[in-house]
């Protein structure tokens, strides 16, 4: 079954990398079994990956796999976004990831985040900073 992402989406993330692009794509040949002109053709809609391709793709460029569909690039991209959890409970509503510090970067439905020292929940499974007392 073919995939049919956006190309500009697959040169936004590879342009997401840290190393330069043409070794991206080298890489991403290698490693994924395809020509490097295979990848190319998938930038320039000259090719369309399978699902498991598109799958490992957006698994490789450490990207959410339904990026690959969006028409217009995002505004804004966490690179660190495998490491938030989930941590919505009934009527709580955050996400939260451990920073290397070991404090929680926590982030509500409005995007508005702030640092914790743990992240702990009350008895309605509503999320509650840390108490001091």
């Amino acid at each position: 079954m073919l995939a049919h992402i956006t190309p500009k989406m697959i040169t936004w993330a590879i342009q997401q990398q840290t190393a330069p692009v043409d070794d991206v794509v080298t890489a991403l040949s290698l490693t994924m079994g395809v020509s490097s002109e295979v990848i190319r053709q998938w930038q320039t809609d000259q090719g369309t990956p399978t699902m498991d391709q598109a799958h490992r793709l957006a698994d490789l460029l450490n990207v959410p796999f339904g990026y690959l569909w969006l028409t217009e690039l995002p505004e804004s991209f966490d690179p660190h976004w495998k490491e938030w959890r989930d941590i919505r409970k009934k009527s709580s509503n955050v996400v939260a990831r451990q920073l290397d510090t070991g404090e929680w970067l926590v982030r509500d439905l409005a995007g508005d985040e702030f640092i914790c020292g743990d992240v702990y929940f009350n008895d309605a499974f509503e999320f509650v900073e840390e108490s001091n007392n």
